[in-house]
């Protein structure tokens, strides 16, 4: 019964991405133009836990193709920031999020809606403006276990960053 639930919260949300009723990304000098809007077309269903407490992985194929289609891909996009490592020079790398309310009083995040973003090696940012930002760089696009765990849907690596 459980996966017939699963699958059938599965078709649900995956199957109208295309359908979405969202404006395709902008294309300006080889970068698509984007927002979270086109990442978050979907419902993300986590994995759960078996009765020894050890993770369950989430149903396969999750990810839609329209979706998948901007991997690897130049893209900018727009969101909040939140640090996540430093370096000699600043910020070397944090998580993109679709919006700020973020925190222990607000909604938690889905896997759909941020992005973990290193810069490439020798860029760094001073400071992280708590307002929107605009980051430029390769988008990657694909589940990133670690010991089970999802840890990310989206990873980006940045050239530049823009304040809004």
């Amino acid at each position: 019964m459980r996966a017939i639930i699963s699958f059938f919260l599965l078709a649900l949300f995956t199957a109208g991405s295309a359908f979405s009723g969202v404006t395709p990304p902008q294309e300006k000098g080889g970068r698509l133009r984007m927002g979270f809007e086109h990442l978050s077309t979907y419902f993300y269903i986590m994995g759960g836990w078996d009765k020894n407490g050890k993770p369950l992985p989430p149903p396969k194929n999750q990810i839609p193709r329209d979706v998948l289609a901007y991997n690897g891909r130049e893209v900018a996009i727009k969101g909040y920031a939140m640090p996540l490592e430093f370096g000699d020079n600043g910020i070397t790398a944090f998580v993109l999020m679709r919006h700020l309310s973020t925190c222990c009083f607000g909604a938690g995040l889905q896997p759909t809606d941020f992005i973990v973003v290193h810069f490439v090696p020798g860029k760094a940012a001073k400071s992280m403006p708590f307002k929107p930002i605009t980051v430029f760089g390769r988008l990657e696009v694909g589940e990133k276990f670690k010991d089970g765990f999802l840890m990310s849907l989206y990873r980006m690596t940045a050239e530049k960053v823009e304040t809004d």
